[in-house]
């Protein structure tokens, strides 16, 4: 996987507090989003940005807005001005 990725590439993961995911075996979304980025972090690869965003003042109705946003400034920076 890691030469796979031969270009940069930038993975945005956001996530709120949750709490226990619907699911037959209890897990808390948090916890899967933080295990998810460090999975992606082992592989080490320098052409993969990885930004994680906990956003805890929101929730599932309303990270949409906010995570999308943040995705946008995180992922395509636009160059300080000199």
């Amino acid at each position: 996987m890691n030469q796979a990725i031969k270009s940069p590439k930038g993975v945005y993961i956001g996530v709120v507090k949750e709490g226990l995911g619907p699911s037959d075996i209890p897990h808390v979304m948090e916890v899967d989003a933080n295990l998810l980025v460090e999975k992606l972090m082992l592989l080490k690869n320098p052409n993969l940005r990885i930004h994680f965003d906990y956003l805890p003042e929101e929730n599932h109705a309303t990270i949409t807005h906010q995570a999308v946003f943040n995705a946008l400034r995180l992922l395509n920076p636009v160059p300080s001005k000199k």
